[in-house]
């Protein structure tokens, strides 16, 4: 009957010693602060954030007249229709800090600002609507400059819109998200120009 009490007592201490050791490792684990290396190596594995993009369907109208001694001579002139797209994103490759507080339990992510990564036009959405070609055929080139013109108005037009506020919004998300998923209880990102982040 010793014997038995005294196999329970070493089964019962084994048992209590295995569950305090779980509950203390469980314990510390949890207590861990999340790694600030860690974080800084998941938003630089991102590199650009691109969270913004519009669309337009613009017009293009493109002339040149030749003349010969103040006569004209001919004309080549072309209307067409395209998509041009505007993309807004954060450039993490531009640089970025990661700081925390000393409790190590808040997060302070300063990235770039938004800006325009890409203004594009899209060759295959092009639709013509006539061509005079009096004096050659036209390529590209030649319609380059009114291309430019279209281009700059689509810009100025999306960031008027919204579009970088947008995508900063979208950033701010996505950032935030990865900062709580790494352990911070509380994310904050700034954003600043390029020039002023060092880090």
């Amino acid at each position: 009957m010793k014997r038995v009490f005294s196999l329970f007592l070493a089964v019962l201490s084994l048992v209590l010693v295995t569950a305090g050791l779980f509950f203390f490792l469980t314990a510390k684990r949890n207590s861990i602060p999340p790694d600030v290396a860690d974080i800084r190596e998941e938003v630089s594995a991102l590199q650009t954030l691109t969270a913004g993009e519009y669309r337009y369907r613009d017009v293009v109208y493109y002339s040149e007249e030749t003349r010969l001694l103040g006569i004209p001579a001919g004309r080549r002139e072309i209307l067409f229709s395209l998509d041009i797209v505007v993309r807004g994103g954060v450039d993490l490759s531009r640089g970025f800090q990661v700081e925390t507080d000393e409790t190590g339990e808040r997060l302070f992510l300063t990235v770039p600002a938004a800006e325009i990564l890409l203004v594009d036009a899209d060759e295959d959405s092009i639709e013509q609507y006539f061509a005079a070609e009096r004096l050659g055929r036209i390529d590209w080139l030649d319609v380059g400059d009114e291309l430019t013109r279209a281009k700059e108005a689509n810009r100025a037009d999306a960031i008027e819109r919204g579009i970088l506020s947008a995508t900063e919004a979208q950033a701010r998300s996505v950032l935030s998200d990865l900062g709580r998923a790494a352990g911070f209880e509380t994310v904050e990102i700034r954003f600043r120009p390029a020039m002023e982040i060092r880090g």
